[in-house]
């Protein structure tokens, strides 16, 4: 098939949307002859990984620069992000129909920015379209919104505003009633898509890839986070479970950078921490999984989670995983055979905490074996990508024969 792509972050190798982003596009070159739009920061960066992967006679990526006239747009505060954002789709749109008149595709996707409440311009071509996997519907648990902070709980106000203002767009709902089937990273955003839509769950944090194979050996006293030091991800809530830990020898390890750090350095000061609390910085992904298949544990406290591809690369490493009862983990903790992993119930810090705490003692009392080989989900996401451009072509067939048979 011929298949356009959108998808306006997209890089290799760096985590959250933008490799989400990567392994669709390598998923349907694997199959297909791709076209993908993409924003010309990365276009670069994404043609050498599609070389190295061998698949540059399947694939064309066109980079388009479209920001308003402020500088780094883009990369601001969420205003200037998604108005960053919704002119890139404005001008993707034009390339889109031009270049569908030029090809012809038979499928196209809209694959980020990964949000049910944000423009789709591919929703003009009269193609079968998929949409996702979209993410956006979880929201913060009240008893833990104190815990955010101030510029926490400002930010995450900020959000759902946002979020309710976009929903009621006429450009996004027509998108979700063009689309042949979105997927939907969590319950809690497909619950948010209206009923007549075609909608399947399936979490954008299956796309991990794990580069290195679990090591032999045992198990360590380190509970590792990964990723953005941000409020939302609720670190403070790890560092004050560290406090409550029956081992003085676990230690809570944090990869990653983000804004956040130096409210985290003083949590754990204030408990007294510092030794135990190691910020480890930004570390390639091969060593992050080295460390991640010994660890004790991986503790994701993050208050409004979408999907989660650290937490997926822990469950598929076979290592336990401690994390609130709430969006894309839960989905992906279900499709991951034999997957170890405690699903805390929200209830105000000191008790959230505190039931994390359990479950790290539990887990480093009796810590599950290491895996001699990482455990794959029942279903890929590279199958599930391309199945379901095979689902929306058929079906899209299937609706134009019923209406031939009516016409005539």
């Amino acid at each position: 098939m011929k298949v356009l792509i959108s998808a306006y972050l997209c890089a290799p190798k760096t985590g959250s949307e933008e490799e989400v982003a990567m392994s669709v596009l390598l998923a349907a070159a694997s199959q297909h002859d791709v076209w993908m739009l993409t924003h010309r920061d990365t276009a670069a960066e994404v043609e050498e990984e599609v070389a190295a992967h061998g698949l540059s006679h399947r694939v064309t990526i066109i980079g388009l620069d479209v920001d308003p006239p402020v500088p780094n747009a883009r990369k601001r505060s969420l205003p200037f992000r998604h108005w960053a954002y919704d002119s890139w789709q404005r001008q993707m749109q034009k390339v889109a129909t031009e270049l569908d008149r030029e090809v012809g595709f038979d499928v196209v996707h809209h694959a980020t920015i990964a949000s049910f409440w944000t423009r789709c311009g591919l929703d003009v071509l009269d193609k079968p379209l998929v949409l996702g996997p979209v993410g956006g519907g979880v929201g913060c648990p009240t008893s833990l919104l104190t815990s955010l902070g101030v510029r926490g709980m400002f930010g995450y106000f900020l959000r759902a505003t946002t979020r309710h203002l976009f929903t009621s767009r006429p450009a996004v709902r027509r998108s979700w009633e063009q689309a042949s089937l979105i997927l939907a990273q969590n319950e809690e955003t497909a619950a948010k898509i209206p009923a007549s839509c075609n909608v399947e769950v399936y979490p954008n944090g299956l796309s991990s890839s794990v580069l290195v194979p679990a090591a032999d050996g045992s198990r360590t006293k380190d509970i590792i986070y990964a990723g953005r030091l941000l409020p939302w991800k609720g670190l403070n809530l790890a560092i004050k479970a560290l406090s409550m830990v029956s081992d003085p020898e676990v230690r809570l390890c944090i990869y990653g950078e983000g804004p956040d750090r130096s409210r985290l350095e003083a949590v754990a000061a204030r408990y007294g921490l510092q030794s135990r609390v190691v910020f480890g910085g930004l570390i390639d992904r091969d060593e992050l999984h080295r460390k991640l298949a010994m660890a004790g544990a991986l503790i994701h406290p993050a208050v409004h989670e979408e999907g989660g591809l650290s937490m997926t690369e822990a469950m598929i490493l076979g290592t336990p995983v401690i994390a609130l009862n709430r969006g894309g983990v839960v989905a992906s903790s279900q499709r991951i055979p034999g997957a170890v992993i405690t699903l805390v119930e929200a209830a105000g810090a000191v008790r959230t905490a505190r039931r994390m705490a359990a479950a790290i003692d539990g887990y480093i009392a009796t810590p599950p074996g290491v895996l001699a080989r990482p455990a794959l989900p029942e279903v890929t996401f590279a199958d599930k990508i391309l199945s379901s451009y095979e689902q929306v072509v058929r079906n899209e067939k299937a609706k134009r024969e019923r209406a031939n048979r009516g016409v005539a």
